[in-house]
């Protein structure tokens, strides 16, 4: 399992660079593309190391628990929050009123993933905290858009918000209020909204932000007159800028001079710095102008028909189309300048170089023509939308992709080469050249983006090929293990015991063998039963409970999966969906310990054998090499039940991300009223949800598990520890069940190690009470004693009582029974004196009574803190942990509520034969 701090780790970093990426590229139209290559590459470099590193580790890298049952993550991940509107104006983004609304973009890493169970909240700078309400929600791929209400009432001017999704929070927006905005009486607010209508029709600017000659410069026909623009139509006159005009006249670029194309650039970035400053200007007034109808709107006693008119809103519409024209024309400037540029480097560099540079770059649009496709074929593979039924069909995919990567990767190397020889020598005899502004320009920006292209597309670790065999690698890996005809033979000599499993399954205190023996029983007696299953010393409980849930509606799946052959079996198992026949024969492990009837194959095994022979094939499919060519048990410890289902069914199981009920609680396709994330963490899930979705799934016969946490109280613990959970059943920690039916109120487990009696790291409330009360009682008692010669009554009462709770706890009571059975013997020599209510030795011999007294409550003190203090598999009494021999049921039936409080998740997978 893949260590949980480390991941996190990377993973966090990854998200860090996307979001500096993701910001850099919005920030501003003259971000250096050079720079955002760079990023770009290094969140590549990240990107499949993590991926790489962990599915080693985990068949599914999106894990992110250490347990025995790989619970995989249910909440959505947030990889941006950022603030759509208002915008920023004169470093900061503002509301001159006191309500308003913040237009927010969330980013997330699924196109599928919800975030109704994140808290959204609403932060102000003075510690005001309110739930954030989403409105006109709106969602495209893994951008969700959506307005939150803000209320600056009270608050007082430059008081900031930011909205906080789950861990992530937007930046900040600040209250500044305009000093023309009234909203002290009914009248003061009818004639702002008349001000800002005039302001809107005529466009007045802000002359701080811009001066006349800026404004006639892109407008040359407005009017000025006692300081304000007098214009009927503004969003016409942004139409007739001259310089957008000329550029759009059709200039033909390469017949101009050198000096007029520099010239054209430097009006380029003139023009665009106007129309920005421009944009900043009248996004101020309009996100005043549209705000004041909200504002009016929340007035009761001002009539909207009366103040809000037709006009007003034509206005609002007008100001938002001024502002999409001039971000129009900013655009429309800038496309113009990159051709400019591009005409201007093309005079300044020698013709050779252009020509490998553009072939270099046809090269580039060539392959990924080729290649992209191809990703996005693989990738449909390696999330599972598109499968295979064969290994033939499979092995197809593999057998036209490989030869095609291959040749593209090749084909990088002499056209490089040839370009940086030919930069080479161009510098060196040319170094006046190799100055020229627009010379190093192209170094830096298009020669250095196929430079890092290329590079990345040669790093066997971040490259679109690599990525490619990356999603390919666990269908490479099924057709390697067979030799490429879709079976792993058997072989003499692969029935081997490795050490690790000699060391797993041998006995502490008896001399020990093991031997691969034939059991003379048949694969199937009486068909699967659940009953069959029963797990022994292996950590594969995963496996074992995948088995008992397809024993109740599927053991048709499980007798095809096994082909009887007399001897040996084949048994058909999958890896990345590729099916692979696994031979082995029918021989198993024996454990022999002389004298001992459990020594023979048949005590060791039950009726039939098919659930050995299904696991001693999974080993040899997933847990075998070089050492170990039959497989190893020990190397298939620790898995889920999803990853072993998708083992033993390829693509007939199919695990849904979400549930959707209607109403009634049934499970629909659409139109759901509640939905419910899959695997359901139980800490996170209404009751109510929680038995409609399970029952429904119940119902429906998908096949449900259960999983148990791996900590409890602090502790990391496993299997063979377990919790009284009512007054009937037990936990175990870091197990996996199957649940075998569920009804209204209740609901019925599996445990997959079936009916069993040994001993259990078993965790008691009452033990920790009543053994943390005893150790504190003597020595509180020794305490007193040991200073004063005497005790005081509460003292000695209170351990009267600790030792009365010990001996009534049937769980410790013998475990203490020699230390503290002579306790009133050895008190006998106190006396209560009614003067002062201390026991103090009898006055006969008083100075050796008190030694001797002091002595044995030392003793007694030091014996009891040492039974509580004795480790018991790393745990100790004092903590409430104790080895004891428990008797478990396989099955048990638990309410709802004991399910939701003490199990850690629920898992739906749907079966289709």
């Amino acid at each position: 399992m893949p260590n949980n701090e480390a991941f996190h780790k990377d993973i966090i970093k990854f998200q860090k660079l996307i979001q500096v990426f993701l910001k850099n590229y919005n920030s501003d139209l003259h971000t250096n593309l050079n720079e955002l290559n760079q990023q770009l590459l290094e969140v590549r470099k990240i990107t499949i190391p993590i991926i790489k590193s962990y599915q080693a580790k985990s068949t599914d890298i999106s894990l992110a628990t250490n347990d025995d049952t790989d619970k995989e993550p249910t909440t959505c991940n947030i990889t941006s929050v950022r603030i759509l509107e208002p915008l920023e104006y004169k470093g900061a983004r503002r509301f001159v009123l006191p309500k308003g609304a913040i237009q927010i973009q969330i980013e997330t890493d699924t196109t599928t993933c919800s975030i109704d169970s994140l808290d959204k909240k609403v932060v102000y700078s003075d510690g005001k905290e309110e739930n954030a309400q989403l409105n006109n929600v709106s969602r495209q791929g893994k951008i969700i858009k959506a307005s939150i209400p803000v209320d600056f009432t009270g608050l007082a001017a430059k008081t900031t918000a930011s909205v906080k999704i789950g861990t992530y929070s937007s930046e900040r927006v600040m209250y500044i209020p305009s000093s023309n905005v009234d909203v002290s009486s009914d009248k003061a607010i009818k004639d702002t909204v008349e001000n800002y209508t005039r302001w809107a029709k005529t466009m007045n600017l802000d002359y701080s932000n811009l001066s006349e000659k800026d404004m006639t410069v892109i407008c040359p026909s407005l009017s000025i007159k006692d300081g304000e623009v007098v214009v009927v139509d503004f969003e016409k006159e942004l139409h007739k800028i001259p310089f957008v005009q000329k550029i759009q006249g059709g200039l033909n670029l390469q017949t101009l001079p050198f000096g007029d194309l520099e010239n054209l650039v430097d009006e380029c970035s003139s023009i665009a710095y106007i129309l920005r400053r421009a944009l900043a200007s009248i996004s101020y007034y309009n996100d005043i102008l549209n705000g004041l109808g909200a504002l009016v709107e929340d007035t009761e006693t001002v009539q909207l028909s009366n103040t809000l008119n037709q006009a007003y809103k034509k206005q609002c519409t007008d100001s938002q189309n001024v502002l999409t024209t001039i971000n129009n024309q900013i655009n429309a400037i800038a496309n113009f300048k990159v051709l400019v540029m591009a005409e201007l480097i093309a005079k300044s560099i020698p013709e050779d170089l252009i020509k490998q540079s553009n072939a270099l770059k046809e090269m580039v649009v060539r392959h990924n023509a080729t290649l992209d496709p191809i990703l996005t074929e693989t990738n449909a593979y390696f999330d599972g939308s598109v499968t295979f039924n064969t290994f033939q069909e499979w092995k197809a995919v593999l057998d036209r992709i490989n030869p095609i990567c291959a040749q593209a990767q090749a084909e990088w190397d002499t056209p490089w080469n040839a370009l940086k020889a030919a930069v080479a020598s161009y510098e060196t005899n040319n170094p006046e050249g190799a100055k020229n502004k627009y010379y190093t320009q192209w170094k830096r920006t298009d020669y250095k983006s196929l430079q890092n292209h290329i590079v990345s597309e040669q790093d066997p670790t971040i490259s679109t090929i690599s990525t490619i065999k990356y999603t390919l690698q666990s269908i490479q890996d099924a057709v390697d293990k067979t030799g490429g005809d879709g079976t792993m033979e058997f072989a003499e000599g692969e029935n081997i015991v490795s050490l690790d499993e000699k060391n797993k399954f041998k006995d502490k205190t008896i001399a020990t063998t093991f031997d691969f023996e034939d059991t003379g029983k048949p694969v199937f007696k009486d068909g699967p039963q659940k009953t069959d299953v029963k797990q022994g010393q292996v950590g594969d409980c995963y496996l074992m409970s995948a088995l008992i849930s397809l024993t109740k509606d599927n053991s048709a799946l499980l007798r095809s999966m096994i082909d009887d052959q007399g001897d040996k079996c084949v048994v058909t198992l999958h890896q990345g969906g590729v099916p692979i026949k696994v031979e082995v024969d029918k021989k198993l492990i024996i454990k022999k310990m002389p004298g001992y009837v459990d020594s023979t194959p048949a005590a060791q095994y039950g009726d039939d054998i098919w659930v050995a022979i299904i696991e001693k094939a999974y080993a040899k499919l997933l847990g075998s090499d070089k050492t170990d060519p039959g497989g190893n048990l020990i190397k298939i410890e620790g898995g889920s039940t999803t990853q072993a289902l998708e083992v033993l069914l390829g693509n007939k199981v199919k695990t849904p991300k979400e549930i959707y009920l209607d109403a009634n609680g049934a499970i629909v396709q659409e139109n759901p009223t509640e939905t419910v994330t899959n695997p359901i963490v139980l800490s996170n899930i209404k009751l109510d949800v929680l038995k409609k979705v399970v029952k429904a799934a119940n119902d429906a016969d998908y096949e449900i598990h259960v999983s148990s946490p791996d900590k409890y109280k602090g502790y990391t613990l496993g299997d063979h520890d377990i919790l009284p959970i009512d007054a009937h059943h037990y936990m175990s920690f870091n197990h996996a069940y199957s649940l075998v039916d569920a009804t209204n109120n209740t609901v019925t487990i599996r445990n997959p190690h079936g009916d069993s009696e040994r001993e259990q790291g078993l965790f008691s409330e009452s033990v920790k009470i009543d053994v943390t009360n005893l150790v504190t009682a003597i020595e509180a008692l020794e305490k007193d004693y040991t200073t004063n010669a005497s005790v005081d009554k509460s003292k000695k009462t209170a351990m009267d009582n600790a030792i009365k709770a010990i001996n009534e706890n049937t769980l410790i009571a013998s475990r203490f029974s020699r230390r503290i059975g002579n306790w009133n013997d050895w008190i006998a020599d106190l006396v209560l004196d009614n003067n002062d209510n201390k026991w103090k030795p009898n006055g006969e011999l008083r100075s050796r009574a008190v030694r001797r007294l002091g002595t044995r409550i030392t003793d007694l003190k030091e014996n009891i803190v040492e039974i509580a203090d004795h480790k018991d598999k790393n745990n100790k009494l004092r903590d409430g942990f104790l080895n004891k021999t428990v008797r478990l049921n396989a099955e048990q039936t638990i309410t709802y509520e004991v399910l939701k409080e003490y199990f850690d998740r629920v898992n739906l997978s749907i079966i289709n034969p």
